[in-house]
């Protein structure tokens, strides 16, 4: 029933990011709040999308994140979708994905100079996990049920419950 459309709110410590999202959404009914998602208290929720957000929050509180995720999740029918960049540790395969994804961005409008920029500015800020990490921090956190959505070379969409 879309009469009354689900309550979503938008979370991210950048003012700028906020302000693009507000720009992206304006015909939405969400809400923002310009903070940390390890500074807010979730209240009862039906889905949790975090949306490359984890990669970003130091490594020894991110499951201290995901157990506020999952102790705000309604009944055992929530649901966490969690999506990240994954690293491998396999530097032949690394090199493939990290070629392939350039290419991406390339053939979608990005110049090298752009690429590269993003790349360095990421740089010791962006810390990705591999695969089994992810799996056993959100397993740590509570979630009996983990399985992948979705990847895509170093991106992958995990549905948890």
């Amino acid at each position: 029933n879309l009469s009354n459309p689900p309550n979503i709110i938008g979370i991210d410590p950048s003012d700028h990011m906020i302000q693009a999202a507000k720009k992206k959404c304006a015909h939405q009914k969400i809400s923002f709040i310009n903070k940390s998602a390890l500074d807010i208290e979730f209240n009862s929720s039906a889905m949790i999308i975090c949306n490359y957000t984890l990669q970003f929050i130091p490594v020894r509180q991110r499951v201290e994140l995901l157990k506020k995720f999952y102790k705000s999740l309604k009944d055992k029918n929530g649901v966490l979708f969690l999506s990240e960049k994954v690293h491998t540790s396999d530097s032949e395969f690394f090199e493939t994905m990290t070629s392939t994804y350039e290419d991406f961005k390339i053939n979608n409008g990005y110049s090298q100079n752009e690429i590269e920029r993003k790349k360095e500015a990421l740089d010791q800020v962006l810390v990705p996990l591999e695969l089994g990490e992810y799996k056993s921090k959100l397993k740590q956190a509570g979630f009996k049920k983990v399985e992948i959505l979705l990847k895509w070379n170093q991106f992958i969409t995990f549905i948890a419950r």
